[in-house]
């Protein structure tokens, strides 16, 4: 059942903790995997709603996303006259994330996003639990990486970028993690294979951990800058576990492809 905007609800939360949308790429396959029909030469969604009180009648609109910044949605319609209006955007709020439908002409519209968003991530959901209880099973601890994270832990941001190209990136609430195992699970379900460093960075401490998941096994590794302390495994694991949860960090993600 579709939620209805009223004139006085222009921001509704859509979900808690880390959005498994990250760029318009991915939310443009999940409106096509809800079965909505993609114009992917022109990247418009056409979506169909009802509109009237008494005589309901249909309408047809072409939408189109971008982001502005590295973190809003926002969802335009195309007009005959090729102009990109915009109608309502999604963007998080500590660790929330809403919908805001901006202009109430199209709250009909901003329905049907808002239902095929809360379906589209409980889709995602069930396929990374699927793939969580997998992951778990199967990821193990090992040394692989350890010479490597000692020494990506001296380079700086943009000289790693240069070498390893980001793949994602945002800043977070640690709580809104979980553990390790459920970021080496967010990865599996997302990547699938490749190997990948996680960078998690405050103002005192770095924790990275490298994972190869196509030999399913990871190294993680922490370092303080303040008292100069260089952890690696269950050490590094161990102490990460005690860092304030409350803290906002720099989620970086690399991928170590040849």
């Amino acid at each position: 059942m579709q939620m209805r905007w009223s004139l006085d609800m222009s921001m509704v939360k859509v979900h808690t903790c880390i959005l498994p949308i990250t760029t318009v790429d991915e939310m443009y396959e999940l409106f096509a995997r809800l079965g909505f029909p993609i114009n992917n030469a022109d990247g418009i969604i056409v979506i169909s709603t009802k509109k009237g009180f008494i005589k309901k009648f249909e309408m047809k609109y072409n939408v189109k996303i971008y982001m502005v910044g590295s973190n809003v949605f926002v969802f335009g319609i195309l007009t005959d006259e090729g102009f990109l209006e915009a109608f309502a955007r999604l963007h998080p709020k500590g660790s929330e994330w809403y919908l805001e439908c901006i202009n109430k002409e199209y709250s009909h519209l901003c329905s049907s996003i808002l239902d095929a968003i809360k379906r589209g991530i409980r889709l995602y959901e069930t396929q990374k639990k699927g793939s969580s209880n997998t992951a778990h099973q199967i990821f193990k601890m090992s040394r692989a990486f350890e010479s490597f994270l000692d020494g990506f832990a001296e380079v700086t941001a943009i000289s790693a970028a240069i070498k390893y190209p980001i793949v994602e990136r945002k800043i977070i609430k640690l709580g809104e993690l979980g553990d390790v195992l459920e970021l080496i699970d967010y990865l599996y379900s997302k990547y699938r294979n490749g190997k990948y460093v996680v960078l998690l960075l405050s103002g005192d401490w770095m924790f990275s951990i490298a994972v190869d998941l196509d030999r399913k096994e990871f190294t993680p590794s922490l370092v303080v800058w303040s008292s100069n302390l260089r952890l690696l495994g269950e050490e590094a694991l161990k102490k990460f576990s005690q860092i304030n949860r409350d803290e906002n960090v720099r989620l970086t993600v690399y991928s170590m492809q040849e």
